[in-house]
């Protein structure tokens, strides 16, 4: 099984960039686009519910680190 990147960017053009580069490169790549999505799949917090789930286990995490709290907000 290979390692999973995630992969997190509030900007849609440069995560397909890097899950299109690094699936080629034979990575399992999951993709977060905002804080909350980051929480969720890292941590396995779910911020609507603040419930915990199983947490993601990740080789690798690319992070924007200028990154808003939701897809709307700026």
């Amino acid at each position: 099984m290979p390692d999973t990147i995630l992969i997190a960017d509030d900007e849609f053009e440069i995560r397909t960039i890097w899950e299109d580069r690094l699936k080629t490169a034979g990575y399992a790549v999951k993709s977060a686009k905002n804080k909350a999505d980051v929480l969720e799949k890292f941590f396995g917090l779910n911020t609507k519910t603040e419930t915990a789930s199983k947490q993601g286990t990740y080789a690798l995490v690319l992070l924007d680190i200028r990154m808003p709290s939701s897809a709307t907000s700026r």
